[in-house]
């Protein structure tokens, strides 16, 4: 039987900008975030959709865009179909 290693790096974590409005869940579903002023496009969602999380709570997901995360390495991650939820 053979056994395959899977190894993830991450390299850069510090962000250039206030960083209060994230969550880093590498198990997660879906890029969550708080701050409205750091998307880049952005879509208000017309019906309620609601962000279920792993405390038995729940949060109403508003819209949802791009986002585009300046690292201090001078890199830019461009993030989509991220979920604003304010409430976070």
């Amino acid at each position: 039987m053979k056994d395959d290693n899977l190894v993830a790096v991450v390299s850069d974590v510090c962000m250039v900008t206030d960083n209060k409005g994230w969550w880093i869940d590498t198990g997660a579903t879906r890029h969550i975030c708080g701050d409205k002023s750091l998307f880049t496009t952005y879509e208000k969602l017309c019906c309620t959709k609601k962000l279920y999380m792993g405390n038995a709570l729940t949060s109403i997901v508003e819209g949802k865009g791009k986002v585009m995360l300046k690292w201090t390495s001078g890199k830019i991650l461009s993030l989509s179909d991220v979920w604003h939820v304010p409430k976070i």
